[in-house]
Formats: structure tokens, C-alpha cells, sequence
């Protein structure tokens, strides 16, 4: 672990934006890999005397331009209100810099769009992070025989954003990472009191079939991110970010199930899971379960490299989402 190549890096960083996602996910993996943020960029500009401790030296500032003229700053991580990404992110990319932004990069498709027409060239990380949970490792190896799957993607009420672009974009994006590309056979929204619930039938290009729900009706306190696919031998449940099981299908005679004249016991194979968080290691750490570790380690090193690679910007990998995003809010 002490060898991990992040605990010696050159670069100088900046950071727009201190909220509590941020301060709660993305500051402390920067912290412990001793990243050098050169500026960090807040509405006030306040200094806060937590972040100066342990970014010794960083330059508090409200104003942008600092960061953007100072050739000593190559990358910067975004993590600020969702709706100013879109101008944030431009603006750097303008100015040349590598890019990690929080979801959503931007709100709408007509955003993405003039985007990728100014960062073709550029790195540009986008913050979703369960592309980089551990346990999708474990989902690769099973769903090479996937016939279809339902996903449950239940979380409580969200007044202060886009529910579509801020929470949702998680769930579509993450259906697109393990099957591929889909389209939408059909759908259906509810909206009542102060809640948004969207049920979507789709259909990916390689045949397999979805049933897909997302909801901010339900908690907080216990939201559900469940994904259950059906493969040719077996059930696969995977429950974000704690498990991922498989549940073997009953054998067949004549077309006929086993189980309704055998008594046989259920077989249930654990592929990953946290353990109840009982081992005190690096690998059950909830910001390297969640992905956030991950993903701003892939950041930072393609950041430290002064090689580009085909796969360093995200944003050409989202239009399709983007469509989606935007069909399910008319």
C-alpha cells in the first residue's frame, strides 16, 4: 500500500468548491496521499482552518481566474453546485487543464455537447463512482449469460436539486457500464408530495432486458441500490456497495422444476462482501467501497502522466445517457 505511486506525486492541484459532499468524500482521499492543492476555490473564499491543516500552504480565493492563469496548476477536482459545473468545467478546459468533475458534469445534452467540442482532447474525469466499486469485478465475471435484470434504485426526498441529473444519472449510467447501450421501450413517472418516482422498460443492444426503477419516495435512512440479474445458471444480487451473491436456479427434468418434488436446499454463493465492516483494512473502507478512492486515484495518475489515453475523457462516453436523461424529463 505504501508503495502506491499517489504518495509521490509532482503535480499541483486546485479544488473548486467545499461543500459536504466534498469535505465528507473527496478531501480526505487527498489529504491521505498528501495531493498539493495549490488553491481552493470557494463562493466566500474563506479560509477553513480544518482544510488549511491539512493542506498546508493553499491559497483560499473566490476568484477563479487565479487558478485558471497559474501554469503551475495542471489539474482540478470540481465538487460545486451542481448547476455551475457546466460553465466551471469550460472554462478549464479552455485553459488547459485536467479535469475532475463531480456528477453532473453538466444539466442537459445541448451542455454536453459544446463540452466535448472543448475538451475532445483533454482529461476529463467524471464523479461516478460506482463504476469503480470493488464488487463489479465479481458482476463482469457472471453476467456473460445475462437474459435481462431489475434494478432498484430507492432513496429519499430531494427538494434543493435535479433529481434527474443528480441522483438518477447514477443508476442510468451504471446500467450502461455493465450491459452497454440501451434504449427506452417505454416508461412512467409519478410525482407527489415533494417525491419523484420513474419506472423504465428498457431494452440494451445486446438483448438483454430491463425493469428499472428509481424513486426519491422512500429513506435515507435505508435507501435501496439493489441489482438483481437473471443469468443462465444462476441469480445474481448485487446490493451496492455491501454484496454481491449469486443464488444457483433450480436443475430441470422434462422442462420440469426439480424443487417441486425434491426437497433440495438453496445454493447461495458469496462472491463479495464487506463482512459487516469487522476487519479493520483498507479494502472495507467505505470511500474505497464506494469507489471515491478509485476514481480519484485513476484521476490523479493520469493527471501525474504527461501521456494522454483514449479512455481519459468521460464526457465521450455520456451522450447517450444525456438523450436518456433529457426524454425522461419532457
Amino acid at each position: 500500500m505504501l508503495n502506491n505511486p499517489l504518495f509521490s506525486t509532482k503535480k499541483k492541484y486546485a479544488f473548486i468548491g467545499a461543500g459536504i459532499h466534498g469535505l465528507s468524500n473527496l478531501y480526505p482521499v487527498l489529504s491521505h496521499f498528501n495531493i498539493t492543492l495549490k488553491y481552493i476555490c470557494t463562493n466566500s473564499g474563506k479560509e477553513y482552518s480544518a482544510l488549511k491543516k491539512n493542506f498546508p500552504g493553499c491559497i483560499f480565493t473566490n476568484n477563479i481566474h487565479y487558478l485558471l492563469n497559474d501554469a503551475e496548476v495542471e489539474a482540478v477536482f470540481v465538487c460545486s453546485d451542481p448547476q455551475t459545473h457546466f460553465g466551471i468545467v469550460s472554462m478549464l478546459a479552455k485553459a488547459g487543464k485536467k479535469i475532475f468533475v463531480e456528477k453532473p458534469p453538466c444539466q442537459t445534452p445541448e451542455e454536453l455537447e459544446t463540452l466535448l467540442k472543448i475538451t475532445d482532447l483533454n482529461i476529463c474525469k467524471v464523479g461516478l463512482q460506482r463504476r469503480y466499486w470493488a464488487g463489479n469485478k465479481y458482476i463482469f465475471k457472471k453476467i456473460k449469460s445475462a437474459k435481462s435484470y431489475t434494478y432498484k434504485f430507492l432513496l429519499g426526498t430531494y427538494p434543493n436539486g435535479n433529481p434527474y441529473t443528480e441522483l438518477f444519472i447514477h443508476a442510468l449510467d451504471y446500467c450502461s457500464f455493465l450491459f452497454g447501450r440501451f434504449t427506452i421501450a417505454s416508461f412512467s413517472k409519478q410525482e407527489y408530495e415533494g417525491g419523484l418516482t420513474v419506472q423504465i422498460h428498457a431494452v440494451h443492444d445486446n438483448g438483454i432486458t430491463a425493469l428499472i426503477e428509481m424513486s426519491t419516495h422512500f429513506s435515507w435512512n435505508n435507501p435501496s441500490d439493489v441489482l438483481t440479474i437473471s443469468c443462465s445458471e444462476e441469480i445474481i444480487t448485487a446490493q451496492y456497495p455491501v454484496s454481491v451473491k449469486g443464488t444457483k436456479k433450480p436443475a430441470r427434468f422434462l422442462n420440469l422444476p426439480t424443487e417441486r418434488v425434491l426437497s433440495q436446499p438453496e445454493t447461495i454463493k458469496e462472491y463479495f462482501s464487506t463482512g459487516n465492516l469487522v476487519m479493520p483494512v483498507k479494502e472495507m473502507n467505505t470511500l474505497v467501497l464506494q469507489g471515491f478512492y478509485k476514481e480519484l486515484e485513476t484521476f490523479i495518475l493520469l493527471a501525474e502522466s504527461e501521456n494522454n489515453v483514449w479512455d481519459a475523457n468521460d464526457l465521450k462516453g455520456l451522450t447517450d445517457l444525456y438523450k436518456i436523461l433529457h426524454t425522461l424529463q419532457q
